[in-house]
């Protein structure tokens, strides 16, 4: 007759036990009662410095590297000084969006009869822009410009 024996299997409970100590761990961590919230950084802040700008006619030989100043303006805005080399006195506005700008609104006298048409450009990284506009400044031929802005 075979005689019959409680076994006690202990590969199964150290399992359950290790299987438990893991599922514990994983568990998600309680948040916070009142969580620090986040402030977005303002896209603008990238774009306000002091710029080297190249630019390159399309119409006239490429002028000599000047100075960019860009101000931080009201809302989405910013103000170029000295765009287009016309004097720090001058100034275009710039919307941005994101990475991009763009010269708005279009047909702004930036000089005595020089015109910013329009014009748009986008960061390439932390030290460069590159921009595309068209001037109108009485010549028959538009200049459009790319140019590169350096910091």
């Amino acid at each position: 007759m075979r005689k019959i024996t409680n076994t006690f299997n202990w590969t199964a409970v150290i399992s359950a036990v290790l299987f438990s100590l893991c599922f514990v761990q994983c568990a998600k961590d309680d948040t916070e009662d009142n969580p620090t919230p986040t402030n977005p950084v303002d896209p603008k802040t990238r774009f306000v410095a002091d710029w080297n700008c190249s630019e390159v006619s399309r119409r006239d030989p490429p002028a000599g590297q000047f100075q960019v100043h860009m101000l931080n303006g009201t809302g989405d805005s910013l103000v170029m000084e000295n765009c287009y080399a016309v004097g720090f006195a001058n100034k275009a506005k710039l919307i941005v969006y994101g990475d991009s700008l763009k010269f708005a609104p279009t047909n702004q006298q930036i000089a005595n009869g020089i015109f910013l048409l329009n014009g748009k450009g986008k960061l390439i990284n932390s030290s460069t822009i590159k921009m595309t506009y068209v001037i109108d400044d009485g010549n028959p031929i538009k200049d459009t410009v790319d140019a590169t802005f350096t910091k």
